[in-house]
């Protein structure tokens, strides 16, 4: 049985049996599991130090942002080797009229599919269509989670920094009141003795 039928003439890929379909399966799942897991333990360190950007809330969110297409890029590249070990190492389908991709090749269509964008100059054939609609699906809900994370941070980092202008001002002004009543009260007894003599 053949997931995925093929044209006549489409290449070398043409003619696999449906052996391929389940390493293709298995690439999918492999780099979903990989990508998953690296953009939670970067998120899950960010949470951990977000703390230190409470005074400097711009920075902070700037850096955050940062680090967050930095996560893309990583998995963009795991990706890419993913494509590269496809074609070159297990034969699963291949990319149409592309001879030889080099890594940057590789890379450019894993970023073109991880984004959604999908400009059409490099296509995939046979089985490497399968990953590639893997990495759309994982590259969109990663990205979602990313922007989810850099909403709280902003909610976080800014709400905390607000509290915490609120508390020094609001020490500030017990002092100035605490200070007006010592001063006063010094006034008043002064004044009581002076009617009582």
């Amino acid at each position: 049985m053949r997931w995925f039928g093929r044209l006549p003439g489409e290449g070398p890929a043409a003619g696999h049996e449906e052996g391929y379909v389940l390493i293709a399966t298995l690439i999918v799942l492999v780099m979903c599991v990989v990508t998953v897991m690296i953009h939670m333990e970067g998120l899950w360190y960010m949470r951990r130090y977000m703390r230190w950007f409470v005074d400097r809330p711009r920075v902070g969110l700037v850096l955050i942002v940062m680090l967050l297409l930095s996560l893309h890029v990583v998995e963009i590249a795991f990706y890419a080797l993913g494509y590269m070990a496809a074609d070159l190492v297990f034969h699963v389908g291949q990319f149409a009229d592309e001879k030889n991709l080099d890594t940057f090749a590789y890379f450019y269509y894993s970023a073109v599919t991880f984004t959604a964008v999908g400009y059409g100059d490099i296509l995939p054939v046979g089985e490497t269509r399968l990953i590639a609609a893997g990495e759309a699906l994982n590259g969109l809900t990663l990205i979602s989670w990313s922007g989810a994370f850099t909403f709280i941070a902003m909610q976080k980092v800014w709400s905390d920094r607000i509290s915490e202008i609120r508390e020094e001002q609001q020490l500030k002004r017990e002092a100035r009141i605490a200070g007006r009543q010592q001063g006063g009260g010094k006034n008043g007894k002064g004044g009581g003795k002076k009617a009582a003599g």
